[in-house]
């Protein structure tokens, strides 16, 4: 089989409405605990997965640029710690971890509520 090469790049712009840009983006490798064949990619000899993502900040939304960085925050550490290589259900479970802290850390008008706006 031949060589492939990912050459991957990221843009993203606040569009017409917005002043700033509330999107994030992460570009990495995920090491498999085995190298072993996987449903993304059969061909897999390196013992690595790339995973390219893109939070949308939700234009129009109170503080989208924060829930964006935490979704890409969450997933980091999700697939920072991989116990398995089933990269689905870490998939599924960086989404889970990230809707919770985002949920946990806004209001129903979508503002950021501090820690010290929590204690009573």
């Amino acid at each position: 089989m031949e060589d492939s090469r990912l050459v991957v790049s990221a843009a993203t712009e606040p569009g017409t409405v917005r002043e700033t840009n509330e999107d994030s983006v992460h570009m990495s490798t995920v090491p498999l605990l085995t190298t072993v064949s996987t449903d993304v990619d059969s061909s897999n000899s390196t013992g690595e997965l790339s995973v390219i993502a893109v939070a949308d900040g939700m234009g129009g939304y109170q503080r989208g640029e924060v829930a964006s960085h935490m979704a890409i925050e969450a997933l980091i550490e999700r697939l920072g710690s991989a116990d398995t290589n089933d990269l689905v259900l870490m998939l599924k479970q960086a989404f889970r971890l990230a809707n919770e802290r985002i949920y946990a850390g806004g209001s129903v008008e979508g503002e950021l509520i501090q820690e010290e706006e929590r204690a009573p």
